[in-house]
C-alpha cells in the first residue's frame, strides 16, 4: 500500500538540506539556537510534500495546506532541542532515528487535530 504517511514525512526530512537542518536545530555557524525561519522553512517544505498525496479534513471541510503549514510549524517548534540536534548530527545512525521521532510527533499531532486521506494528485476524483 502507499499509504504511508509518516514514511513520507521521514523522506521529506531526510532530503533537506543540510543548512536547513543545522539552522532548525540551532546548530549552524554564527546564530545562536535555533531560527524561526528554519522552522517555518522544514514546515513549508513537509506541507508542500505530503500535501501531494494527502489531504486533510476538519468535519466536511477540507483544510487549506496553509493552516496545515502553521500548525506544522508549531509541532516543530516543539520539537525538543535533544531530538532537533540529534536530526542535524552528521552521522545517519543518530540522525535516522530523530527523522523517525520527529516524524512520529507529526503525525500524532496531525492525527489528534485533522482526519485525513490518502488521495494522490492522479488520483480519479468522484
Amino acid at each position: 500500500m502507499f499509504d504511508d504517511l509518516e514514511k513520507d514525512i521521514r523522506i521529506c526530512l531526510s532530503t533537506q538540506p543540510t543548512p536547513l537542518r543545522n539552522r532548525y536545530a540551532g546548530k549552524s555557524p554564527g546564530t545562536r539556537g535555533r531560527t524561526g525561519l528554519a522552522t517555518k522553512l522544514l514546515a513549508e517544505a513537509i506541507t508542500v510534500s505530503i500535501g501531494r498525496t494527502y489531504r486533510f479534513y476538519e468535519g466536511e471541510r477540507r483544510v487549506d495546506v496553509f493552516d496545515v503549514a502553521i500548525f506544522l510549524e508549531d509541532v516543530l517548534s516543539a520539537v525538543p532541542e535533544e531530538r532537533r540536534e540529534r536530526y542535524a548530527d552528521k552521522l545517519s545512525i543518530n540522525s535516522d532515528a530523530a527523522k523517525i521521532e520527529i516524524a512520529e510527533s507529526v503525525v500524532k499531532a496531525l492525527e489528534e487535530k485533522w482526519v485525513y486521506c490518502y488521495r494522490p494528485a492522479n488520483a480519479p476524483h468522484h
